[in-house]
């Protein structure tokens, strides 16, 4: 598959994020028109943007058209309303970490994210019945798929039995806790991944000794581990409901969507991989958004936080494409 048939996916998917959070933006209060039922706002989020992302980084390297089902059903029931979709694209994405173990073999990273792709189908069917299951669900894929690409994508000081079990366990203790609303243990879960991964992921812990992109990855991983730590009170203590939701979904989530975005989508566009140190001034005003969104004003906090992601984006377009032509 050439380079410039992935761009109407990323497209897409970008499309579905900004309507997810302009509806976003409607559920916190803001006076804005209401395009769509802004109950729709996570499904555009994670079944669309997020799930169609994830799944085009993993067909990077297959040939042929088959393997672009998945994310264009995705695609399909955003654009549709039609839940069916969503479990139709949700099994080719669990297909399509089936190949990947086929062709690669089974190790840890890898059989995290499988796992992730099956809470995705379950989250997915869920929506159907549950939006309150369907997002817990949800929560765990992002959070296992983050943790298992880490794994795959950074060097671990280390390796032992110990050590992978114990990430699995935490994990599934999550996926557990969350489902069933054990509000403690998802709490307690939630740090404890946290710092198991402060202690083993390399790159976080290299934030004073690298530079450029290096660094602006790791200054990202570690305030993406540190959100989980400050959203681990929220669910133990059981106070700041949109901190219990969004410090895992926003806080934890787009830190590493930011962290992970100069590696992954020129690698998806087929460009050179380019770094420019603005991209810091959108990750600070989305950290201080989100600061005033979970303890002053949930409706400007988000409005600053909806702009940063957006203006995050329009940045680093600019950077891959305008020194990509340029060079």
């Amino acid at each position: 598959m050439r380079f410039f048939y992935r761009v109407p996916f990323i497209l897409s998917a970008m499309a579905l994020m900004l309507l997810g959070l302009y509806l976003g933006l409607i559920k916190t209060g803001l006076p804005l028109v209401p395009i769509f039922d802004p109950s729709y706002h996570a499904p555009f989020m994670v079944m669309g943007f997020l799930g169609m992302v994830i799944s085009i980084e993993r067909i990077v390297t297959f040939r042929g058209y088959r393997w672009y089902i998945p994310p264009a059903l995705l695609f399909i029931g955003a654009v549709t309303l039609q839940p069916l979709f969503y479990v139709l694209g949700a099994l080719g994405t669990v297909y399509i970490y089936l190949e990947l173990l086929r062709r690669y073999g089974v190790n840890l990273a890898r059989g995290l994210m499988f796992a992730s792709s099956v809470f995705f189908l379950l989250g997915n069917i869920a929506y159907y019945f549950s939006l309150e299951k369907a997002i817990a669900l949800w929560s765990v894929y992002l959070v296992m798929v983050i943790v298992g690409e880490r794994i795959d994508l950074s060097i671990f000081m280390g390796r032992s039995l110990l050590k992978d079990v114990s990430i699995v366990l935490l994990l599934f203790i999550f996926a557990l806790s969350y489902y069933f609303w054990w509000k403690a243990l998802v709490g307690l879960s939630l740090f404890l991944i946290a710092l198991w991964s402060f202690k083993y992921d390399i790159v976080s812990r290299n934030v004073f000794i690298t530079r450029g992109v290096t660094r602006f990855m790791a200054v990202n991983l570690l305030l993406g581990y540190l959100w989980l730590i400050i959203t681990a009170p929220a669910w133990i203590f059981q106070w700041n409901y949109d901190l219990m939701l969004h410090g895992i979904l926003l806080g934890f989530v787009f830190s590493m969507i930011f962290a992970h975005a100069p590696i992954i989508f020129p690698t998806i566009l087929g460009r050179t991989r380019r770094y420019n140190p603005i991209l810091y001034i959108p990750v600070v005003l989305f950290h201080a958004g989100l600061i005033w969104r979970f303890f002053a004003d949930i409706r400007w906090g988000s409005l600053l936080v909806a702009l940063s992601i957006v203006m995050y984006f329009l940045l680093f377009q600019a950077t891959v494409f305008s020194e990509s032509r340029a060079g």
